[in-house]
């Protein structure tokens, strides 16, 4: 027994055909099936932005803190700014009333005092040592 071969022939229309088929197949299921590097791509995106947007409410939340604290700061030094005035307006109240006119009218008026007679003043010698 011979080994013979079988002639087959090709047709040509029939392979193109084929080809074609399989080329469009593949471009399918490339179309379909998501890249790898486009999924982490986009993944590493989505982090990134809520990693963005969680820092800018806490830098957001800063400056309104930040904001509050100087009104704050603000409201205070006009109050020491006022009780500074005050302070001195009082103390210039004061001043103008601690004249020795002022002190012997109320000594007098109010308290009842006097100046002492001569007979009343009495004179002590004191001893140096």
């Amino acid at each position: 027994m011979g080994n013979a071969q079988r002639k087959i022939e090709v047709f040509p229309q029939y392979v193109e055909k084929k080809e074609l088929e399989v080329k469009k197949i593949e471009q399918t299921k490339k179309l379909n099936r998501p890249s790898r590097k486009t999924n982490l791509f986009s993944t590493f995106n989505k982090v990134m932005i809520c990693v963005v947007i969680c820092l800018s409410i806490l830098v957001m939340n800063r400056y309104s803190k930040i904001q509050n604290m100087s009104s704050e700061l603000k409201e205070v030094k006009n109050q020491v700014m006022l009780t500074e005035g005050n302070r001195d307006v009082i103390k210039s109240s004061i001043e103008s009333k601690l004249t020795n006119k002022n002190i012997e009218e109320i000594a007098k008026n109010n308290l009842g005092m006097q100046f002492p007679e001569n007979a009343q003043i009495m004179y002590l010698k004191l001893e140096e040592k």
